[in-house]
């Protein structure tokens, strides 16, 4: 477990019109936790407060509109981005000696929760057509990134529309359904829109007790009951492991020999205490 030493926690703080932002990294402390799920059409978010930053570089980037803040970390080789989003709320306060500034954020807050898009589609025109025009809308007016790997995606969809459409809504929304109808998915992950079937990557993470798995995963039954579907019921396991990157929604793992693809993961951490751990369901 070498590769799990050395354990390093960074925040970065910035806004997309901007040049520079603001790094913390060892000198601070910070409290933290990190939700994602593997549907689209929320953001994934972050909740933190760290403790007795520069009061007010940090706070002249809060108040901008495109603020952002990035989580990373990981031990020696095994590092990288954890979270990153839109800041969607930030309070500063003092307790006793100390300085606590909480923000929340959003992964693709604003692409998720704020685009929309209003155009008509004649028929016989390419899906693929449309889903451009969805991405576009999205790209333009957000700061989302779409990765290659996503834009191939789309360029691979066949068929056409037979009656055209008329699209006057959430742009996010329609991706999901035009996805979904040609048994794909996306998430955005770190900011970065990604499309995919089973799962977004090739390369499976094995996890084991010599790679951070912490004890033994547990089977889990999930129901759900929706108007279209009615009820399904969906088998899996709970696992926990150390904190590190790549462990995504759509992210495959192998454990125990058994392959799964993340359905949500959490990270969690507290530097004043040491504690920093990942637990996610997988099926």
């Amino acid at each position: 477990m070498t590769q799990l030493l050395g354990r390093k926690l960074s925040v970065f703080i910035g806004a997309y019109s901007e040049n520079e932002e603001r790094v913390y990294t060892e000198d601070f402390n910070i409290d933290f936790t990190v939700k994602k799920t593997i549907d689209g059409k929320t953001p994934d978010t972050l909740t933190c407060s760290l403790y007795n930053v520069d009061r007010q570089n940090i706070w002249n980037y809060l108040f901008l509109d495109d603020a952002y803040i990035r989580l990373e970390g990981g031990y020696k080789e095994l590092y990288g981005t954890l979270f990153q989003g839109d800041i969607t709320n930030a309070t500063q306060y003092t307790e006793g000696v100390n300085l606590i500034t909480e923000i929340d954020a959003g992964d693709g807050d604003q692409a998720i929760n704020e685009v929309d898009i209003n155009k008509a589609f004649a028929p016989e025109i390419n899906i693929k057509s449309v889903l451009d025009d969805i991405l576009n809308a999205i790209t333009k007016n957000s700061n989302i990134i779409v990765d290659g790997f996503a834009k191939g995606e789309i360029a691979g969809i066949p068929g056409k529309l037979d009656f055209g459409d008329i699209l006057n809504g959430k742009a996010i929304n329609y991706m999901h359904d035009y996805l979904k109808a040609a048994n794909k998915s996306f998430a955005v992950v770190n900011n970065v829109l990604k499309i995919f079937e089973d799962s977004y990557q090739d390369q499976i993470i094995k996890l084991t007790s010599e790679s951070g798995l912490v004890g033994s995963p547990r089977e889990k039954r999930v129901e759900k009951t929706s108007k279209a579907k009615g009820k399904e019921i969906t088998q899996g396991i709970d696992f926990k492991c150390l904190l590190m990157p790549g462990l995504n929604p759509g992210q495959r793992i192998n454990i125990n020999d058994n392959e799964y693809t993340i359905q949500e993961i959490s990270y969690t951490g507290n530097s004043r205490t040491g504690s920093y751990e990942a637990s996610g369901f997988a099926i």
